[in-house]
């Protein structure tokens, strides 16, 4: 048996860590939880998050409450692993899980220390940042000040912490293999360590009516519509998209614009606010706020099709699984991890990075080319049959047990 402690955030409702555990657990447990399953006697997880009372709302069987976001995360984890006696952690790794820059620079030690204490330890890198993409831009996109002298600071953060997260962990996991390329190329992580398990896509996409999206259907008025949704944060490149959608406002004058999402760049929603009063965009683009589950796959149901027009792709695209999951076509920016997912007029279209004409010609063929947009979602439902959170779980087992079997060889 593999006890293994899979340490992350857990919400929101898609957040990976939740799709994952609970893969795992189901599996584990069996038809009805009576053990049935093949994973039974092999796997035990058990989820690490942080001690805020709302993450028992997440549906996990075996959850801790175990860490706060700051220093103390460091031995709170492992003083938790050593009670439930694992085998293995399993750390998701975000940049900010844990708090801000200080306690990042901890994480690194914490593998190492986890690893000298007998654990097998697996990082998860759901981020990589690209050195050739440090740079004045980086700092003004991602809100921190661009101080002269910052740019080199900042890529010694990332290196360090890329660096020997990668030289203490047993195994890191990717979910593409480019983001694999710039761990090896960048950050010098030796790449036979690396295995690419690519985000999982939900296995069914069923929901309620809620009274949220009762109100949202009489907004839209049974009118077709586009689709973003995720954080409203500047490298999304919401800005493109509200500009290349008043391109073609005029020729599709019923059809609207759903931005759907809530924001910790609240100056930065603002002036997305503004960009649409200014282009006389307010009876035409609706703004949701942050949406629960159930009201997002309304809103995916019932899309003509989603645009993601991000400015940079530095991590594989939960919006983007949500959308395989409703067999939806989609826009997406030509770059990053986007572009190993997306075969341009194949399961999707490819747009020129910040290319405001370029994506009102890609919105507009994917509105009257229908035998296309079909086409598209042919090749997205194949896809999501193989990107199966089960499927997913089982991939992420193997590393698991091929870590297990090493350490007792």
């Amino acid at each position: 048996m593999i006890k293994v402690g899979m340490v992350s955030s857990i919400r929101p409702e898609t957040n990976y860590t939740a799709y994952l555990a609970e893969a795992l657990q189901r599996s584990a447990l069996g038809v009805n939880g009576q053990g049935s399953g093949s994973l039974r006697s092999q796997v035990e997880v058990y989820v690490y998050c942080e001690k805020d009372e709302r993450n028992r709302e997440v549906p996990l069987q075996n959850l801790r409450l175990c860490w706060e976001r700051n220093w103390r995360y460091f031995y709170q984890i492992l003083f938790q692993a050593k009670r439930d006696k694992l085998n293995l952690l399993h750390f998701q790794h975000e940049f900010n899980m844990f708090g801000g820059p200080r306690t990042a620079l901890l994480f690194p030690f914490l593998v190492g220390l986890s690893r000298l204490l007998g654990f097998n330890v697996i990082v998860t890198v759901h981020a990589v940042v690209a050195r050739r993409l440090m740079n004045q831009e980086f700092l003004k996109i991602f809100g921190w000040p661009r101080l002269l002298g910052l740019t080199p600071l900042i890529k010694i953060f990332f290196s360090f912490i890329y660096f020997f997260t990668g030289l203490f962990a047993s195994q890191i996991i990717v979910h593409s293999a480019g983001l694999k390329e710039t761990l090896v190329k960048d950050f010098w992580v030796k790449s036979g360590k690396i295995a690419i398990i690519p985000h999982g896509v939900p296995d069914e996409a069923s929901y309620q009516l809620s009274a949220v999206s009762h109100q949202l259907q009489k907004k839209l008025e049974n009118r077709e519509f586009i689709l973003y949704f995720g954080y409203f944060h500047r490298r999304k490149g919401l800005e493109i998209l509200i500009q290349a959608f008043q391109k073609l406002s005029l020729k599709f004058p019923d059809v609207f614009l759903v931005l759907a999402g809530g924001t910790i760049m609240q100056k930065y929603a603002q002036e997305i606010k503004r960009l649409i009063k200014d282009l006389s965009l307010e009876e035409k683009v609706l703004i949701t706020g942050f949406l629960k589950l159930p009201d997002l796959r309304f809103l995916l149901d019932r899309c003509q099709f989603a645009v993601l027009p991000a400015l940079y792709s530095i991590a594989a695209s939960g919006p983007l699984a949500q959308v395989f999951a409703h067999e939806k076509a989609v826009i997406v920016s030509d770059l990053g991890v986007y572009r190993e997912e997306i075969r341009d007029g194949e399961n999707g279209l490819l747009v020129r990075v910040g290319d405001v004409d370029d994506l009102a010609q890609k919105i507009k063929l994917l509105m009257e080319n229908e035998a296309l947009k079909l086409r598209i979602i042919d090749a997205v439902k194949a896809l999501a049959s193989e990107r199966r959170w089960s499927l997913i779980a089982g991939q992420t087992l193997t590393v698991y047990q091929s870590l297990n079997k090493a350490k007792s060889s």
